[in-house]
């Protein structure tokens, strides 16, 4: 892209899907001047600094990196830099409005959702949660309400209803990177037509907690606690409780028949668990302080949790 030699584009971005943008584009020939992502967070027991995987492509690839703690500091690092052009994609922190006049080209965001519908910052575990058919990315002008900047590009990807989170995170930035790569001409042009998002339409996602992931078996159904082990992989899966310890379920396969919720059965080397519709039947379970081991393997270390009753 001849037109990209002379601008100056500046990369926010900091978990593994703004990564793979990142990467994308550069791969695409996109050069980018520098990157803005979060500081080093400490982590695990030994509470020792970890970048962020934006951070990591940025020092394999030999990009200038900046990390403000705050808006201000983020304001006045793009004051210093004064990029032509900002690319978006999970950066971490609301763009205050001074910043947002400062690229001369204006600032796009990556987010991986049909906008209006899933602003916030969980939609793809909140696409597979709620059993969407469909959900795709759109390439949006940042504005200052969140995610409700006009639409520059919107592709739509039809699910399956076996992805997990981590696989169509990987598949909607790919997306994203090719989108912005073939939006940006028209971007420099001026002659890409923003649409406006419709606001009766708008639906939002929550910040995603530990608890989250706990499980009731009285009160929830067999699908629902499928998408969501689905949804919240790798954190916070799906879990419960049994003799006071947290226990982790994986590999979810949804049973048909008539069990009592909450119940536990073994049926050859199935554990089954009724829910509130139908019965779940996982491949692997994991109690607090121990590996994770197969369902069989687990009924028979702890042989009074078959025919237990669940909350």
């Amino acid at each position: 892209m001849k037109s990209n030699d002379i601008k100056k584009i500046v990369f926010l971005g900091s978990p593994e899907i703004g990564a793979i943008v990142l990467l994308d584009l550069l791969k695409m020939g996109i050069k980018i001047s520098q990157v803005i992502t979060r500081p080093d967070k400490p982590k695990g027991r030994g509470k020792l600094p970890e970048k962020t995987a934006v951070k990591i492509v940025a020092e394999k690839k030999g990009i200038s990196i900046f990390e403000p703690n705050t808006k201000d500091e983020l304001t006045e690092t793009l004051v210093k830099i004064v990029p032509d052009l900002c690319i978006v994609a999970a950066y971490g922190m609301i763009i205050p409005s001074e910043a947002l006049e400062i690229p001369k080209y204006g600032m796009i965001n990556f987010h991986p959702s049909l906008l209006p519908e899933l602003r916030g910052p969980a939609p793809i575990p909140m696409s597979i949660m709620c059993g969407y058919k469909k959900t795709g990315v759109s390439i949006i002008k940042i504005s200052q309400k969140m995610d409700a900047g006009d639409i520059l590009a919107q592709k739509e990807v039809t699910l399956t209803g076996g992805e997990t989170t981590p696989e169509l995170s990987e598949k909607l930035a790919h997306l994203g990177a090719k989108m912005i790569f073939e939006i940006l001409p028209k971007i420099y042009a001026g002659n890409l037509k923003p649409l406006k998002q419709d606001e009766t339409k708008v639906t939002y996602t929550k910040m995603i907690k530990k608890e989250d992931g706990e499980i009731f078996f009285q009160k929830y159904c067999a699908q629902n606690i499928e998408q969501a082990a689905r949804a919240f992989m790798p954190w916070p899966g799906v879990y419960f409780h049994f003799k006071g310890k947290k226990v982790d379920l994986y590999d979810i396969e949804i049973i048909d028949g008539d069990y009592e919720p909450g119940k536990v059965y073994k049926e050859r080397e199935k554990v089954i668990i009724g829910t509130k519709k139908k019965a779940i039947s996982p491949k692997y379970f994991k109690i607090e302080g121990k590996k994770k081991i197969k369902a069989d393997d687990f009924a028979r270390g702890y042989s009074e949790f078959v025919g237990t009753r669940l909350p």
